[in-house]
């Protein structure tokens, strides 16, 4: 498994391990993928705190052209615990329809 900065080594797959220090709380997706923890899962378990859901594929690769996250998965939990806050997208530039893709599936989430 690998980890990523910030999380311990023997935590970093556990759904105990706060995105944040302090609440409110932000989640990463592709921290979370990376850690190989089930996202979708961790938007659950984290729902009481969480105010900021932050979409990434790893390596900065363009949102929603096929890459690794459950886009369904992650709508569905969003959609589970009520989530009203913000969904933001972090990503390389890759051209003005990368963005239009990446807008379209944030805004899709909630």
């Amino acid at each position: 498994m690998r980890t990523c900065p910030g999380w311990p080594a023997s935590e970093a797959g556990s759904a105990r391990v706060p995105w944040s220090s302090d609440p409110p709380a932000t989640a990463p997706a592709a921290r979370s993928r990376l850690a190989g923890e089930n996202f979708p899962a961790r938007l659950r378990a984290s729902a009481h705190v969480l105010r900021h859901v932050h979409l990434s594929e790893p390596d900065l690769a363009p949102v929603g052209a096929g890459g690794s996250l459950d886009l369904p998965a992650i709508s569905a939990a969003l959609r589970d615990i009520g989530y009203a806050g913000w969904v933001s997208v972090e990503m390389k530039p890759g051209g003005l329809e990368a963005v239009r893709t990446a807008a379209g599936v944030a805004s899709s989430l909630r």
